[in-house]
């Protein structure tokens, strides 16, 4: 039984590892080139699907997070 509950932990820890790898990868690259794409349009974007208009409010900071696309 403790053999299992050991082989089961490192295969949990393992899991948790991979998720947070695809989150990394998946997640904040995306949010890179968003940010990277939106300083492209000024400070406000008109978009024909959805919500109308997306304001940025921190240019900035949008500039910061696009420039760690190359990092």
């Amino acid at each position: 039984m403790a053999f299992r509950n050991e082989v089961l932990g490192l295969v949990a820890e393992r899991i948790a590892d991979l998720a947070s790898l695809i989150d990394a990868v998946a997640f904040h690259k995306l949010d890179r080139h968003l940010a990277a794409a939106l300083l492209g349009h000024g400070p406000q974007l008109t978009v024909t699907l959805g919500r109308e208009q997306i304001q940025i409010a921190n240019s900035p900071a949008l500039r910061r997070l696009a420039a760690t696309l190359g990092a």
